[in-house]
């Protein structure tokens, strides 16, 4: 599903921190409240609302829908590490083994 999702999007482009901002756009277009976090050579996605947390609590394997969609946008592996006890989202980026 979060590919699918993320097929409506353009792929982002620039260096990982600039994708990550990308991202978190496309995030705030579907509701979730996110900030990017410098943690060099990754970037972490930091969320404050996330439009899926309602649904979270009760199936915390829906992150890995948001983990997906992150993934497919930035075109580098993403590590859901959310809590779903909060629920707090927290992304992280790698960066790809090839630029973008």
């Amino acid at each position: 599903v979060g590919q699918r999702l993320a097929s409506g999007y353009p792929p982002a482009t620039g260096t990982l921190q600039e994708r990550a901002e990308q991202a978190v756009a496309v995030l705030a277009s579907l509701g979730g409240l996110a900030s990017v976090v410098e943690e060099p050579p990754r970037a972490v996605i930091a969320g404050c609302s996330c439009p899926l947390g309602a649904v979270v609590e009760g199936h915390p394997a829906t992150c890995l829908l948001a983990e997906a969609l992150l993934s497919d946008l930035v075109g580098a592996p993403v590590r859901q590490e959310c809590d779903p006890a909060i629920p707090r989202c927290r992304f992280v980026i790698e960066p790809p083994l090839l630029p973008r």
